[in-house]
């Protein structure tokens, strides 16, 4: 994955990258919209998100879009929730959208190994580790 960080464009970087609510379905649609816009203004050679809601509705816009979508991955959700009646919700999405994106950025070398062992990827996958750790 050779890109210009000047080049992607980091989205959806706030609390309301949810989708079950109303306000996180409209936060979502004002993310598309402000993408769209920008990509009107100059070219990016990717969508960069770090949110799964996030990059589930984009995923349904990518042909539109025609741009990469790359997810920055922190965890395998379903082995780290607490919510244990949501696991198999949250690993059905993950199983969904993981294989659909263009790549990974995963924190850590461990996570991106992982991460191709559980879902079976086959797609680019970087590591650039977390500032934190």
């Amino acid at each position: 994955m050779k890109t210009s960080a000047s080049t992607l464009f980091p989205c959806c970087a706030g609390k309301r990258a949810g989708a079950e609510d109303f306000l996180g379905r409209l936060f979502l649609w004002s993310c598309l919209i402000k993408v769209r816009g920008l990509l009107r203004q100059r070219s990016y050679n990717a969508l960069y998100t770090r949110h799964l809601k996030s990059a589930s509705f984009f995923l349904k816009f990518k042909e539109h879009l025609r741009l990469p979508i790359l997810f920055e991955a922190h965890e395998i959700f379903f082995l780290t929730t607490d919510r244990k009646d949501k696991v198999d919700k949250i690993k059905g999405e993950e199983f969904r959208i993981y294989p659909r994106l263009d790549g990974i950025i995963s924190i850590t070398r461990g996570l991106a190994g992982k991460m191709q062992e559980v879902f079976g990827l086959r797609m680019p996958m970087a590591v650039a580790p977390d500032g934190s750790t």
